[in-house]
């Protein structure tokens, strides 16, 4: 008795040795069809089971082809630039900019209506500090407000346990909003002046480094003890400056490891300008830009004999 047996080809395969081969996940599809004749297995689940069992086996083979893939590029509206020479367009936007430049380009919105990535970081922070040193004051002035309540009126006669547990609420309650409002309003305006000239200098400079957070922390500290005189203001400095210094190595440290740097974030913010570019300059006149650009790349890549 002859069996009725089926070849299944692999169109993705390079090599001949694979060509007519049955492997495993053929064979579960196989038993799929012959089990269920009428219907089509082809939902989530069976697709994801393929694609595991496909990438498991023939990772080999995907890393080959993956070598044989062109450079990539990026497409601005009609024209596919590569990605090299797109960051040297952006480079040389870059090194015509001045300080001033960029510090108004903190504060534009760009062509979307959207604000900077620098800027909206910086109000994320603000209000994650206002929201976290408000709950860090409120919680313990609570408590503080209920036990004081309850020694002050250990002696007040209360006409029902509502009318004690009410206005032993409503006093609590309006003491810890306080405090906590005033310890966050400290902590908020003492930190978003921090952030705001180590922000100020880092776009400046177009460079995330140490010394940006060195030296807001060190005019922050000046300032918030400048009340205590010459000693307080000097003193102030110095601790500010020190502490500054800890904080601005462990931020470098984490902006590094997200790509986040300020060099990083502006760089990715001309290159999206460059789509607004082509609609103003034309697109041969852009296209010739991008083509000067390759030239010169290709030119400065040549060694020179």
């Amino acid at each position: 008795m002859e069996t009725d047996t089926k070849t299944f080809k692999i169109p993705w395969c390079r090599t001949k040795y694979y060509e007519n081969c049955v492997f495993p996940y053929h064979l579960y599809q196989l038993c799929n069809n012959r089990v269920y004749p009428n219907t089509e297995c082809h939902n989530k689940r069976h697709s994801t089971f393929l694609a595991f069992v496909k990438s498991a086996m023939f990772s080999k083979l995907y890393a080959a082809e993956e070598v044989d893939k062109p450079d990539e590029t990026v497409p601005v509206n009609n024209v596919t630039i590569p990605t090299l020479v797109l960051e040297r367009i952006a480079r040389e936007y870059i090194e015509k900019e001045s300080g001033m430049d960029r510090i108004n380009m903190l504060f534009s919105k760009n062509h979307k209506g959207e604000e900077s990535e620098q800027l909206r970081m910086l109000k994320f922070t603000i209000i994650q500090i206002f929201c976290v040193s408000f709950f860090m004051k409120y919680v313990p002035e609570w408590k503080l407000a209920k036990d004081d309540f309850i020694r002050e009126n250990r002696a007040t006669v209360f006409r029902t346990r509502i009318q004690a547990m009410r206005l032993m609420q409503d006093q609590v309650s309006l003491r810890a909003c306080k405090a906590g409002a005033i310890f966050s309003v400290k902590v908020t305006s003492f930190s978003a002046f921090l952030l705001m000239i180590s922000q100020l200098i880092a776009v400046y400079r177009n460079k995330t480094s140490v010394i940006e957070y060195t030296v807001a922390a060190g005019i922050t500290g000046g300032l918030y003890r400048i009340n205590m005189g010459l000693k307080g203001l000097v003193s102030g400095t110095i601790i500010g400056a020190s502490l500054g210094s800890i904080a601005g190595c462990f931020a470098w440290v984490v902006f590094s490891a997200f790509n986040k740097t300020q060099d990083q974030l502006h760089l990715q913010e001309i290159i999206s300008k460059i789509e607004v570019e082509r609609y103003l300059t034309g697109e041969e006149a852009f296209k010739n830009k991008v083509e000067i650009v390759r030239k010169t790349l290709l030119t400065t890549s040549v060694p020179q004999t």
